[in-house]
């Protein structure tokens, strides 16, 4: 658990008064101190307005009089009352589901439920996965935005970096491949996190600056690593308007060729999305790409709408599963159903998996189950940057011979 959770601001809302009482004092006893308890959603709506500094998790019922929870979520979202949501005395996969797109659209996140006992241990995980969805491990990151004038200030002074997560392959724990994030490292700000200026560099047009820029350090990293005997791919996320360049893959060869690396050693994740703004010069992109020998993988499966048709037009050989899927897949039968198929469609096609957002041993061992070729997630490693990867794959080796032998 983050050692920034008591500065977090909880609500309970819980009918029940002596419920209520005993929810509140287990906050408390794992260092919890900012909490706030009412009977009613209504209630709870009116304290938070009221309330000086914004709500991180409300803990709720859905089943109650009056103003039920799904009419309580609703109104979070809808008037930014709270940033997390998380289900008490709740077991019902299928509208969990339902509840967690409806929260994506209104801008919250449903943080998982407490199925029956409310205990220290379910409350340590429902904080462990507010920080993971929020990015919020460290407290540089409550800092007030940057503004556009530093991000461009930033941009212009070579102030954002590479970091790497890496990715292993689930069946060996074998270390071969990584995700590219990037990172910002201001003089006096410390540590910024790429939701905090990503939107802004793409309404500003200059996103694919960043990306060139990455790309080679990238490059650079992939051939240290060569020249010390480990090749390894890496995945970089490129725009919708690199997407539309018709000479995309000339650029990008004449990058591998200048660094002396392999075409194969750069996964270009792409999301159906990107295919909108132009079709036809991204799906030729995109062909000329993979005749080139990049390797192209589908990112974020299982959100969007139409990804089932992107899927037949796009030669990926890599499908990245959403870790809405993943994370917490196994105490979930309707997510690990609709994994399952994913991974088994993806087998049919010839095309390995990826999961991301393996927190936890379980999370490893049902994709293990079910045949994903790739995990990714803090389960493996958190990102870091790249001259700590080698010591973390020897770390990495040691803790993965312990998860396979506690299993035995």
């Amino acid at each position: 658990m983050s050692h920034c959770s008591s500065e977090l601001i909880i609500m309970v809302v819980e009918e029940n008064d002596v419920k209520q009482a005993t929810i509140v004092n287990i906050l408390k006893a794992i260092g919890l101190h900012h909490i706030l308890s009412v009977s009613s959603g209504q209630d709870c709506i009116d304290m938070i307005k009221n309330y000086p500094l914004p709500v991180n998790i409300v803990f709720s019922h859905l089943d109650m009089d009056g103003m039920d929870g799904i009419e309580l979520l609703r109104h979070l979202g809808e008037q930014q009352l709270a940033e997390s949501f998380a289900l008490i005395e709740f077991n019902d996969f299928a509208i969990l589901r339902t509840l967690e797109d409806m929260a994506e659209q209104l801008g919250l996140s449903i943080l998982g439920c407490v199925e029956q006992t409310f205990t220290q241990e379910n409350i340590e995980m429902i904080l462990d996965r507010y920080y993971v969805h929020h990015n919020k491990s460290d407290p540089e990151e409550y800092g007030d935005m940057p503004t556009q004038a530093e991000i461009i200030e930033g941009l212009a002074n070579n102030q954002f970096i590479t970091w790497y997560q890496p990715k292993v392959q689930i069946d060996t724990g074998e270390w071969f491949a990584a995700e590219a994030l990037s990172r910002w490292v201001h003089p006096e700000r410390g540590m910024i996190y790429p939701t905090q200026y990503i939107p802004v560099l793409e309404e500003l047009g200059i996103v694919d600056k960043l990306t060139w820029s990455q790309i080679h350090v990238i490059a650079e990293n992939l051939r240290h690593w060569l020249s010390l005997g480990k090749k390894i791919s890496v995945s970089i996320n490129i725009s919708p308007s690199m997407l539309n360049d018709r000479l995309l893959a000339n650029k990008l060869t004449e990058v591998t060729n200048r660094y002396n690396i392999s075409q194969d050693q750069m996964v270009l994740e792409i999301t159906e999305s990107m295919l909108m703004e132009n079709l036809a010069n991204s799906l030729e992109t995109i062909a000329r790409m993979r005749l080139q020998g990049f390797t192209l993988s589908m990112d974020d499966f299982g959100t969007g709408y139409s990804n089932l048709h992107q899927l037949e037009r796009m030669p990926c050989s890599e499908l990245k599963l959403d870790k809405s899927l993943v994370t917490g897949a196994h105490e979930n039968p309707v997510r690990c159903v609709i994994l399952e198929s994913n991974i088994g469609m993806a087998k049919k096609l010839g095309m390995k998996t990826v999961g991301e957002g393996v927190e936890t041993v379980e999370d490893w061992f049902i994709l293990k189950q079910l045949g994903c070729s790739i995990g990714q997630g803090y389960l493996i490693a958190k990102p870091m940057p790249a001259n700590e990867l080698l010591a973390w794959s020897e770390e990495w080796s040691l803790r993965y011979t312990k998860i396979i032998n506690d299993q035995k």
